[in-house]
């Protein structure tokens, strides 16, 4: 397209520019500490990814991934469905669960890290318009702490590591913000932010809730600066529909050429449904955990409010900035109570909300500090004292998420490699075996299927048949994870008179006894091999009335036995190698502190 016309048949209106902001000249310690905070913050957010434990939500995606490749049905798991494109090229034929999640944390940390990146220039250059376009530094530093306060805050350093839907979608629809920007002199930069925009939707509806957003800082930016113009501005919104229409058609046919079914539609009932039980079951969970974090930002909200009271008397010019200001506020207030959100997750979307709101109110506050005689000072103080709170904040944090807690998941697949053969099939509750099972056995189960599951009146017979299945594929491995403790004691019992611990974190066919004397019958779901393991020297069992010391072997055939012995230990299936790590959960325990098991009843543990 051609450059946008300036005029359209009728005038424009005409609104005068305001006066650019006065010059600060921030303190040259704050800029070369803010740099560096940048680069350490990008350093931080690539290697944390490599130590952070894989979540149970990246393995479920990737389990939804292979189902697509292997059963040729799309499904975006409530979404459209994007995401599951993008990460094709990892899952299918993948052979190593770990090393397919790390290879695309590494380009999920394009989205990761730049979606924030985004964020800071559609900020600088929301504040070019305010300056007149001059080279700004106050408003490169006021863009930067609007990022600060958004990725500084705790939750922001753990969940953005994460291979989520969320980050493309936040990523994509910033970026559009940035070319709607542009579009204001060109008009191709509209089509362009339509297929970005498109993007992001078809990523997750989470960008919706970020297009909010977009919309208030658009308008307010082309109010600020060249003003509305009826024919230029549905140029712009044209070229936008045309680029989101392209990119919606580019993404049916690739979801066509790909699989034989067609796209799920993202919300629909099954979407709904998962939304609204978290929803019922966590209600606002995570925003008073969130309060005591945000000081930063209760500082700057108060400064807002004087800001706005001395707008309102007619002291300050910079009004617009403070309408975009509180419009981003009360958007996010509205987003916040629609959403409710229970997961510490949706802090990257909710928190761009009062990031930007707040770095938008700085040039009002600025304005208002000019009136003080000691202006520099406190304007130092106030980025300054923002950036300590911030990094003091998130500190056990970062140093927590730099632990090495995929240790323990590394650990657990090491042990079943060695043990057992590729045909064998195993059981990780949130899909972790897409890649050693790329036929799912079972599905991903999650709080919403475990209860769906096992309610109503046939609960009973439902927990039984699914305990059948561990009897009929047959299952050679359990991999322990708290979420087990949500399966009703009828799955439990199953587990725990057919499996023990081989490892900390593997269970394998076998069987406990107290070593009481007492004959009793054990049933034996997989033929094979299977060693006494006493808990004392010398400890005896008897199997079918025959004699075998620990560390003794025995072929056992599949069905009924007797087992009776003197002291106690575990009767277990034999394994190549059974040395394994003794300790640590299976994800981090920073993870965990997010969702709390809600087991159907009292469960023993193991």
């Amino acid at each position: 397209m051609a450059d946008l016309p300036q005029q359209s048949g009728s005038p424009a209106t005409t609104v005068s520019a305001p006066e650019p902001d006065s010059a600060w000249q921030a303190p040259k310690w704050l800029l070369f500490g803010v740099r560096a905070l940048v680069l350490a913050a990008i350093a931080f957010h690539v290697t944390a990814g490599r130590l952070e434990a894989i979540n149970w939500d990246e393995f479920a995606l990737y389990r939804r991934v292979q189902d697509a490749v292997t059963t040729g049905v799309f499904s975006g798991g409530g979404r459209p469905g994007l995401a599951i494109l993008m990460l094709i090229p990892f899952v299918s034929d993948c052979s190593d669960a770990l090393t397919t999640s790390n290879a695309a944390r590494l380009v999920w940390h394009v989205f990761g890290v730049g979606y924030p990146v985004g964020l800071y220039f559609v900020l600088r250059d929301f504040f070019r318009v305010r300056a007149r376009n001059r080279d700004d530094t106050a408003g490169s530093l006021d863009a930067l702490l609007g990022v600060g306060l958004l990725v500084l805050v705790p939750l922001w350093l753990r969940w953005s590591l994460h291979v989520r839907t969320d980050q493309p979608a936040l990523f994509f629809v910033l970026w559009a913000v940035l070319a709607m920007f542009r579009s204001e002199r060109r008009a191709a930069w509209a089509v362009v932010a339509g297929g970005l925009a498109a993007s992001g939707y078809l990523s997750s509806q989470k960008a919706v809730y970020i297009g909010e957003i977009a919309i208030v800082l658009v308008v307010v930016r082309t109010w600020m600066g060249s003003g509305f113009s009826v024919r230029r501005d549905l140029i712009r919104v044209a070229g936008f529909l045309v680029g989101a229409g392209v990119c919606y058609a580019v993404f049916r046919v690739s979801v066509g050429h790909f699989f034989t079914a067609p796209p799920v539609r993202g919300g629909g009932g099954g979407a709904m449904d998962s939304w609204t039980h978290y929803r019922d079951m966590l209600n606002y969970r995570l925003y008073p955990y969130l309060l005591p974090l945000l000081i930063p930002h209760a500082v700057l909200l108060l400064a807002l409010v004087v800001a706005t009271v001395s707008a309102i008397r007619g002291r300050l010019e910079s009004y617009r900035e403070l309408i975009a200001s509180w419009l981003c506020l009360l958007l996010g207030a509205l987003t916040a109570a629609f959403h409710t959100s229970g997961f510490a997750y949706f802090w990257m979307t909710i928190g761009v909300f009062p990031a930007v709101a707040l770095a938008i109110a700085l040039g009002p506050i600025r304005e208002l500090l000019a009136r003080l005689a000691w202006r520099e000072r406190w304007l130092a103080a106030l980025h300054g004292g923002a950036w300590l709170i911030l990094l003091a904040q998130c500190q056990p944090t970062a140093v927590e998420v730099l632990q090495d807690t995929q240790f323990t998941q590394r650990n657990a697949f090491e042990f079943i490699e060695k043990n057992f053969d590729s045909d064998e099939i195993g059981f990780q509750v949130e899909g972790a075996l897409f890649c050693r099972q790329p036929k799912a056995e079972f599905r991903a189960y999650f709080t919403i299927q475990i209860t769906k599951l096992f309610q109503g009146e046939k609960n009973v017979a439902r927990a039984r048949a699914f305990a059948q299945q561990f009897r009929d594929k047959p299952v050679a491995f359990v991999i322990r994870s708290a979420r087990l403790l949500q399966f009703p004691p009828l799955v439990h019992e199953f587990w725990n008179e057919h499996y023990v611990r081989a490892s900390w974190l593997v269970m394998v066919p076998g069987f406990q006894s107290p070593g009481d004397n007492t004959s009793r019958s054990v049933d034996v779901i997989i033929a094979g091999r299977y060693h006494w393991r006493g808990d004392s020297e010398g400890s005896a069992v008897w199997v079918d009335d025959k004699p075998l010391l620990s560390g003794e072997i025995v072929e056992l055939d599949s069905g009924q036995h007797r087992l009776k012995s003197s002291a106690p230990g575990a009767l277990i299936r034999m394994l190549r190698d059974d040395h394994g790590y003794r300790g640590g959960l299976f994800y981090s325990s920073g993870s965990w502190r997010e969702l709390i098991p809600r087991p159907f009843g009292k469960v023993r543990r193991r």
